[in-house]
């Protein structure tokens, strides 16, 4: 129930085109224009987390150890339709990540993390929309 109601922020969001907050309503490059409408947390079960890195580390589900296919599935599972060229890695650290896309005239930053352990599954903890005329080009740059 709680993703379908993350479901629902995230599409009106993106249909509403709504600021979400204060600030100066720059996005992550600073970019005059470019507004982030919203940041909507995704919720994870550490259990369920620890099952997938046990199925990763036997060999199964080995797409998890990309931060591009973890941030694909995650918008596909709360319903924005992109493809996986769509997506770009904005960063990537050891237990961090940032990838972009673009979908329905919205920038969308995923955040991810490995939960688990080093080196192991990325999961998806985060999305931020950004709208507005510099938001084209501002979620594909600039730092978290």
């Amino acid at each position: 129930m709680s993703r379908l109601f993350v479901l629902f922020l995230l599409v009106a969001v993106m249909a509403a085109g709504c600021d979400g907050g204060g600030g100066d309503g720059t996005g992550p490059g600073g970019k005059a224009g470019q507004v982030k409408a919203r940041e909507v947390a995704i919720m994870y079960d550490m259990e369920e987390e620890r099952r997938l890195q046990a199925a990763f580390d036997n060999g199964g589900q080995t797409w998890r150890g990309s931060a591009v296919d973890v941030a694909h599935a995650a918008l596909i599972q709360y319903g924005v339709n992109v493809k996986t060229s769509d997506c770009s890695v904005v960063e990537e650290g050891d237990k961090r990540a940032v990838v972009a896309a673009r979908a329905n005239d919205s920038d969308i930053r995923i955040h991810l993390e490995r939960l688990v352990k080093p080196g192991g599954i990325w999961t998806a903890t985060k999305f931020e929309v950004f709208e507005g005329p510099g938001s084209r080009d501002g979620a594909r740059t600039g730092s978290r």
